[in-house]
């Protein structure tokens, strides 16, 4: 459906840019700039939205006397799908690579006491008598075995037991959106505005949604998902930081 046009005559008539519309919907900006150019289709809640903001009918905006035609070109089949087994190497790729929840913040900042607690017993052994420098160096040595045992103990237990039945991963890519169906969650429609950005590994994708999973992604030879996500999300080599 072409009315990427009408979207466009009618932001311009309001005087709003791109980007307070897509404030007043609650999308992004460049979602505004995809429906307007026809690269991209608004779902019926956003079809719904701008008749509102423009004070107008879904009929003249799209051209359409009858609203289920909207619906019925709007739920296209999916542009390409995939499908896998969750295995460590996903698990690992997805939970544990980088600090992700709060437990494993804590777990990792209690090994790094302990080796921080390690390494002052080992400096403070140096001005000490010989009998009270060898309990140091031993509380060390047990501190700095503890540290280094800790979180990668964490990340080996919870990995056992997300890998204890290997589950089946399906992810549909659409314009709009993609379904992501696996055994943690229901299926799911997560729109592209709810992305917040994915990262680029030299084999898989890490989707990062808005208060919503971790998507893991694995590259195929034949389908270039990274160019397609790139128009529609952003992009970063690397986690953000917890921090932000």
């Amino acid at each position: 459906m072409d009315y990427g046009i009408k979207i466009y005559e009618l932001r311009k008539e309001k005087g709003l840019s791109q980007e307070e519309v897509a404030n007043k919907l609650g999308v992004s900006r460049q979602s505004i700039s995809l429906w307007e150019t026809n690269q991209a289709s608004p779902s019926v809640e956003n079809l719904i939205s701008f008749a509102k903001l423009f004070n107008t009918s879904i009929d003249e905006l799209v051209g359409v006397k009858d609203v289920r035609t909207i619906v019925e070109n709007i739920e296209e089949t999916s542009l390409f799908s995939i499908e896998y087994k969750e295995d460590k190497h996903v698990v690992y790729s997805r939970d544990y690579k980088y600090l992700n929840s709060k437990a494993d913040m804590i777990m990792f900042f209690l090994s790094l006491a302990f080796l921080i607690f390690a390494l002052l017993s080992f400096l403070s052994a140096l001005n000490m008598e010989i009998q009270i420098a060898r309990i140091a160096l031993i509380i060390g040595f047990i501190s700095n075995m503890i540290g280094l045992i800790i979180y990668p103990f964490y990340i080996y237990i919870n990995i056992l037991k997300k890998t204890e039945n290997q589950h089946n991963i399906h992810i549909e890519f659409h314009n709009d959106y993609l379904i992501y169906d696996c055994f943690y969650f229901n299926k799911k429609t997560i729109p592209y505005e709810l992305i917040d950005y994915y990262i680029r590994k030299k084999d898989y994708l890490l989707i990062y949604t808005i208060k919503g999973p971790r998507i893991y992604v694995p590259t195929i030879n034949d389908i270039d998902i990274d160019d397609f996500l790139s128009e529609k999300v952003e992009r970063r080599k690397n986690k953000k930081p917890f921090w932000k």
